[in-house]
């Protein structure tokens, strides 16, 4: 006699009822899913997934806080004191529109030194934007979801 499989049980996730969670069938959708999830965070939780996907890839990375930063939403170093070079900024736009050229221009000259430039952008990078991002005297790298 075979040994009998343990049940398991999966739960929807926190905040939502079950009518409300999609069904979602193959790989593809799965991606669709990760992004309708995402679309729903509020600003402030898209900053702290942005310093725990940091984390994920072994950088030491905090949430700046509210108010004014200077786009500096998410700063993140190899070593827990931030001492170590290179430290990754990052800006993160939760929006729908796409950022433009002047955005860029304006995060790259808050890097000083041998910082690294992360722009996260929920809306998207115009193509001047991803024009200016190219030509940087420093490494900037624009994430979205393209």
């Amino acid at each position: 006699m075979g040994k009998k499989k343990p049940q398991v049980s999966v739960e929807p996730a926190r905040g939502l009822v079950e009518a409300e969670v999609p069904k979602y069938s193959l790989p593809d959708d799965g991606i669709e899913a990760i992004k309708d999830r995402v679309t729903r965070l509020s600003w402030s939780d898209m900053e702290t997934l942005t310093a725990g996907l940091l984390r994920a890839m072994g950088y030491h990375a905090s949430v700046t806080g509210p108010g004014p930063d200077g786009g500096r939403d998410v700063e993140a170093s190899l070593d827990a004191l931030g001492l170590e070079h290179p430290l990754v900024v990052a800006e993160v736009k939760h929006r729908k529109g796409a950022m433009g050229a002047p955005a860029i221009r304006s995060f790259m000259a808050g890097l000083h030194g041998d910082e690294r430039g992360l722009y996260i952008s929920t809306g998207g990078f115009s193509k001047d934007a991803k024009v200016e991002a190219m030509r940087a005297t420093r490494p900037i790298r624009l994430v979205d979801d393209r």
